[in-house]
C-alpha cells in the first residue's frame, strides 16, 4: 500500500469515529447549544435536516478542538486525559477520543504498523 492510501484510510476511519462520537453525544443529550442553534438556522427549522447539520457541525468542531489542542498543547473540550508514553497519545476518559488520538499520532509520525493502528470499528 502506498503512503497516501494509508493516510486516506486513516483519515476516513478518523472521520467515522468522530461521527460515531457525535451521534453518541446527541443520543445521550449532550448537545452543544451554539452548534444546535446554528444547525436549526441552516436547516430552516426542519428537525431532520437540523439533526444532520448538527452532526456535521459537531464533527468539524471535534476536529477543530484537536487542532487547537495540538497547537497550544492543552485540552479544549474539557476532557481529562493523561499521556500514553508508548505513543505520545492522550488517554481520554472517553475511549473513542483515545483511539482517534492514536490515529492522529500514527498519521503524524508515519507509523503504520498493526500494533499502533486501532480496530476499524471503535466500540464504547
Amino acid at each position: 500500500m502506498r503512503k497516501k492510501e494509508i493516510l486516506d484510510a486513516v483519515q476516513r476511519l478518523d472521520e467515522v469515529a468522530l461521527y460515531e462520537l457525535a451521534a453518541d453525544e446527541m443520543e445521550s443529550g449532550a448537545i452543544v447549544k451554539g452548534l444546535w442553534l446554528k444547525a436549526q438556522v441552516a436547516s430552516r427549522d426542519d428537525p431532520e435536516k437540523a439533526r444532520l447539520e448538527y452532526l456535521n457541525l459537531r464533527v468539524q468542531a471535534l476536529k477543530d478542538e484537536r487542532v487547537v489542542s495540538e497547537i497550544y498543547g492543552e485540552q479544549v473540550s474539557g476532557e481529562s486525559y493523561e499521556i500514553d508514553t508508548r505513543t505520545g497519545g492522550r488517554i481520554f476518559r472517553n475511549k473513542k477520543y483515545y483511539e482517534i488520538d492514536r490515529i492522529a499520532w500514527a498519521n503524524r509520525e508515519g507509523v503504520y504498523e498493526d500494533e499502533f493502528m486501532p480496530a476499524p470499528i471503535l466500540k464504547k
